[in-house]
């Protein structure tokens, strides 16, 4: 899977759980992993997500302006794997 669709999911997961730690163990990462996927999308992005504090995680207004987009991504890479899998499925493999 492509790197950047991983830290788009790590984005959301983040979001969805408010907690690096917790986005953590449901992705099966280190809550550092995840914490080093977020800030490379601020990197990449030139924006701050999340507002990080010992609460855990919040939306900055960037960050949820840009969420939706990331969710589009992971649903269109979803249908993507899931059409790849109804075409490898009906056809003999040809290797």
């Amino acid at each position: 899977m492509d790197s950047n669709l991983l830290k788009y999911m790590a984005f959301i997961r983040t979001v969805e759980c408010g907690s690096f730690t917790k986005a953590a163990e449901q992705l099966n990462y280190s809550q550092s992993g995840i914490s080093r996927m977020i800030n490379d999308l601020e990197t990449e992005w030139h924006v701050k997500l999340l507002e990080r504090s010992r609460a855990g995680v919040r939306l900055t207004s960037d960050g949820l302006t840009l969420l939706p987009y990331a969710k589009s991504v992971c649903e269109d890479y979803r249908r993507l794997q899931m059409q790849i899998s109804r075409f490898t499925s009906s056809k003999p493999s040809k290797f």
